[in-house]
């Protein structure tokens, strides 16, 4: 093959050939394809097994994380529980059986389903501030409001109106802008 470039500025130009020198036969070439079709379904196994690690890793650091960032909003039983099903997706990790990996996976995904289910207002007939795991309601664990049953901040006095600032009754406001590149 040849290849060749010429700069329109100075007008030189530079060519090179490209010859296959790989030294390998027909034989070679169709022994090769052959044993990678034979390892095919292998390799499809080992990849599986790496994402399925790769993915249990992350969970096991991503929930590690949520537990070190909610610090006490979440009550020691809860929090012992996650560790304790951390520390089974790690042992499981280090066995290396994509099976069990993932039953420990589901078990750790299934756990912080229930706690969410528990601490999300309204869920399952749990209103705001009703008690989940420890006696703390769902807006509590989330830093929301006290468990009164307000969402949100208290409206202000100018809110509903359409006053002279143009603030409308959503509360959004007019206002003007320029795009510079």
């Amino acid at each position: 093959m040849n290849v060749s470039a010429k700069d329109h500025g100075t007008g030189k130009q530079q060519q090179i050939r490209i010859e296959s020198s790989s030294g390998l036969n027909e034989n070679d070439i169709q022994r090769m394809v052959k044993d990678a079709e034979a390892n095919a379904e292998r390799d499809k196994e080992e990849k599986e097994k790496i994402e399925i690690k790769n993915h249990a890793e992350q969970l096991v650091y991503q929930t590690e994380k949520m537990l070190t960032e909610s610090g006490d909003k979440i009550p020691a039983d809860v929090k012992s529980r996650y560790q304790s099903a951390i520390s089974d997706l790690k042992e499981k990790i280090s066995a290396g059986n994509p099976k069990t990996i993932q039953e420990s996976m589901d078990a750790l995904m299934k756990l912080s389903e229930e706690l969410y289910k528990q601490q999300a207002p309204g869920a399952g007939g749990a209103g705001p501030g009703s008690a989940g795991p420890g006696g703390m309601g769902g807006q509590q664990f989330y830093g929301g409001a006290s468990g009164t049953g307000e969402a949100g901040p208290t409206p202000g006095p100018e809110s509903g109106t359409n006053d002279a600032k143009g603030k409308g009754k959503d509360g959004a406001v007019d206002a003007d802008y320029e795009v510079v590149d």
